[in-house]
């Protein structure tokens, strides 16, 4: 145990090494470690370390013991031993000592995580020899998990890696008796395209720091336009002196007069740039109600598969057979009740990507399946949904779609 720490695994002839290097270097030497690798090849260079972070959320943590959490981290390297079995781990350590300092410059610990060290070997069954990869060693585990579920091998997508190695932790850990939320409501605007998230979080800080800049120069602006307006009192008053004796302050005035054609000029440019700014923030009030819109689907995305007991990957599902097949309905499993129901697409119709056309159609088959679909397949909290409602008109507007789907929204919570 090092500042609290505690070591759970940790390889011995790395402190032997002067350095990483010279231990990966011995280690592929002494295993007769097989296959391509680049050791000083800049971006393209061998990745022959890889790095995994067990980490909890803030509820979680808050609700479990000090013993409870080095017995969750436990499991998570065991369950990581499992998904990896030919990965060579160097150091798998719980860290305690990491925190951050507040605005009011006080230290905040953070939360305890694992963080786990491993060489990442891969057994190559057709050449029959260890080779170090990270792209093979996770293709491996996505088609041992896809072959547990008894899907098709022949293509693989690397991208639902992830979602398996989380799914499968959460079944890790509820198979030991943890039920808590393995979400933080903190990020749960991440759930869901994160990548699109992402983009959107730097557009607002980019948006941020271009306000910033903006306000400077308006403060700017009026500065030199308050500055422009005593100029020209000062010259209206130097001319009414020069008036009164103008044999003898005729060229003085001349100057004046000049000069004060320079300030209108000056004046009229400050009006300009003032009114390229206003066009500016008009912009920008737009790109933020774009914004709004991708966080009102989200967040009524997020709120629908809550009330509907559906996952986040079955969503996704169903969005990937719709953009095949065009049909808005799936067949879903609840967790709570354990039956099998019918879901809908519906909060697609909030979706700023989509056409208004497109919505408008989701909208009227979602309608449809909820008319034609059997009673007992719909759940309790699921009967608001065909409460008797006003005849609309066929052709809706986009505003009448959202509008429409706020009043929804507000009638389900």
């Amino acid at each position: 145990m090092k500042h609290n720490n505690t070591t759970l695994e940790h390889e011995n002839e790395v402190d032997k090494c002067k350095n990483c290097r010279e231990y990966l270097e011995k280690f592929v030497k002494e295993n007769d470690i097989k296959g391509r690798i680049r050791w000083d090849d800049g971006k393209r260079a061998t990745n022959l370390l890889t790095s995994c972070v067990i980490t909890l959320s803030t509820e979680a943590y808050q609700k479990m013991t000090t013993q409870e959490r080095d017995e969750y981290f436990k499991d998570g390297l065991e369950y990581f031993k499992e998904c990896y079995p030919d990965y060579k781990i160097l150091d798998a350590t719980i860290h305690r000592d990491e925190g951050y300092i507040d605005e009011d410059g006080k230290w905040q610990k953070g939360l305890d995580h694992l963080q786990i060290c491993a060489i990442p070997l891969y057994y190559n069954k057709e050449k029959d020899q260890y080779e170090i990869s990270t792209t093979k060693a996770e293709k491996a585990h996505l088609i041992r998990e896809m072959e547990r579920e008894g899907r098709d091998t022949s293509h693989v997508d690397l991208r639902e890696q992830r979602q398996y190695l989380h799914d499968r932790f959460v079944d890790h850990n509820r198979e030991r008796g943890r039920e808590f939320d393995y979400k933080s409501q903190e990020g749960k605007q991440t759930r869901y395209n994160v990548k699109l998230f992402k983009k959107l979080q730097n557009q607002q800080r980019a948006m941020r720091r271009e306000k910033e800049k903006l306000e400077k120069e308006r403060e700017e602006i009026e500065k030199d336009k308050l500055n422009n307006e005593v100029e020209k009192q000062k010259n209206i008053k130097i001319n009414e002196i020069n008036k009164k004796n103008y044999a003898i302050v005729q060229n003085k005035e001349n100057k004046n007069n000049n000069k004060e054609i320079e300030l209108n000029e000056r004046e009229v440019s400050l009006n300009t740039k003032e009114k390229e700014l206003d066009a500016r923030e008009k912009e920008i009030k737009i790109r933020e109600q774009q914004q709004n819109l991708y966080r009102t689907y989200f967040d009524y995305r997020e709120d629908y598969c809550n009330r509907m007991d559906v996952t986040g990957y079955a969503y996704e599902k169903a969005l990937r057979e719709y953009e095949r097949t065009g049909d808005v309905k799936y067949n879903y499993y609840s967790n709570q009740d354990c039956k099998d129901y019918i879901g809908t697409i519906y909060p697609e119709v909030l979706n700023p990507d989509r056409s208004i056309e497109e919505k408008e159609a989701i909208s009227k088959q979602c309608e449809n399946v909820e008319k034609e679909r059997n009673y007992y397949l719909i759940p309790e909290k699921l009967i608001t949904h065909l409460e008797t409602k006003e005849p609309e008109k066929e052709e809706r507007s986009l505003d009448d779609l959202l509008d429409r789907a706020d009043k929804k929204y507000d009638r389900d919570r």
